[in-house]
């Protein structure tokens, strides 16, 4: 079976003409699986969550996803409860009646905690997804709607919840993490990404930063640490436009092909994103080498990764570093600093001082 991964896909507009030069590859994906960066609503609705730059998908959405044989999509990003439940609900409507299957937010905590469960090829697959939020996200609870957070706790429960209940599906985690345009896992994601391995789990997709990579082999199994965007063009929010850097404009499919729950190949198609055509196309299909792809970090060793993140990291400024052995104190301390930050960037969007990613 080959299962094929999209990054963020959102359109306000679309035409057929902007996908026509894609691999053409992976139309012979058995099951495709994109991250829904934004809401898809019919018109806006009122914002009903403190944010001042709430951003949502049209209902064209569909169409390109239908377009590009999506069949389901993970639905658990910092901008999922932008427009509150009721967003959540118009989203889902829309993806039902596409017939595209969906998970990532839900009405309650135990809800969320029940993984989407896929048999077909005669292959078994459980999909299940986290989100950081701190970052944005918001948690649910058991009364109210939102994502499940990204915190070892709620990890750690919830897998071997889903590997007592199903221990002959393929497991495929979900998350949603990091800083926008940060090139590098944080160490303390990086630990949670192979413990999650250690644990049983048998791929782990992760999005956010709006840039493709990097990618790990651990134990046979793969650690995607960002999709990037896949379909995203600059976006209007308000009076401002929505733009990404040229680093976000370089996109990535990747494709796995599986048996049980083996992985026998990793494919990576490459596109860019052209501004002048707004459209993407495709220039190179690689199968994953483990002694070329500069997108593997198999190399750098945890012991000394720490301090490699913080010579290399990308995003620096008033961004704290989460460590491998961070205590739960200091987690918390980073967590709310983030919160707090989170929330100015939302002002700077409101006062157009702001037009980066969000």
């Amino acid at each position: 079976m080959i299962l094929t991964f999209f990054g963020d896909v959102a359109a306000q507009k679309f035409s057929r003409r902007q996908i026509e030069n894609i691999d053409p590859e992976l139309k012979s994906s058995n099951l495709i699986i994109a991250d829904l960066a934004y809401p898809i609503l019919s018109k806006k609705l009122k914002p009903k969550r403190f944010t001042l730059s709430p951003i949502f998908c049209s209902t064209q959405t569909i169409e390109l996803l239908q377009k590009m044989n999506v069949d389901v999509v993970s639905y658990c990003t910092n901008h999922s409860f932008d427009f509150s439940k009721e967003g959540m609900n118009e989203t889902y409507y829309h993806l039902k009646k596409a017939g595209i299957k969906y998970f990532g937010s839900g009405d309650n905590l135990e809800e969320l905690k029940k993984p989407l469960l896929i048999e077909k090829e005669d292959q078994k697959l459980a999909l299940i997804s986290f989100s950081w939020p701190v970052i944005g996200g918001v948690p649910a609870t058991k009364t109210k709607a939102g994502i499940l957070e990204l915190k070892w706790s709620n990890i750690v429960s919830v897998i071997d919840n889903i590997k007592n209940l199903y221990p002959d599906f393929l497991l495929a985690v979900f998350f949603h993490w990091n800083y926008e345009l940060e090139a590098y896992p944080h160490p303390y994601h990086r630990k949670i990404a192979r413990e999650c391995i250690d644990m049983g789990v048998d791929l782990i997709i992760g999005n956010h930063t709006h840039r493709f990579g990097p990618i790990e082999t651990y134990r046979d199994k793969l650690i995607i640490y960002s999709l990037g965007n896949w379909f995203h063009p600059p976006f209007n929010i308000g009076d401002f436009k929505l733009r990404f850097p040229s680093v976000s404009l370089k996109h990535c499919a990747v494709s796995v092909e599986i048996n049980g729950k083996q992985i026998k190949k990793i494919i990576l198609s490459h596109h860019v994103w052209d501004s002048d055509d707004e459209s993407l196309k495709h220039v190179l299909r690689e199968k994953l080498d483990s002694k070329k792809s500069k997108y593997l970090i198999n190399n750098l060793a945890m012991e000394s990764y720490d301090m490699w993140f913080e010579k290399n990291r990308v995003k620096n400024k008033l961004l704290p570093i989460y460590y491998q052995n961070e205590s739960e104190c200091s987690i918390l301390l980073k967590n709310l600093f983030l919160k707090l930050r989170t929330s100015i960037i939302d002002l700077l969007h409101y006062f157009r001082l702001k037009s980066g990613p969000s």
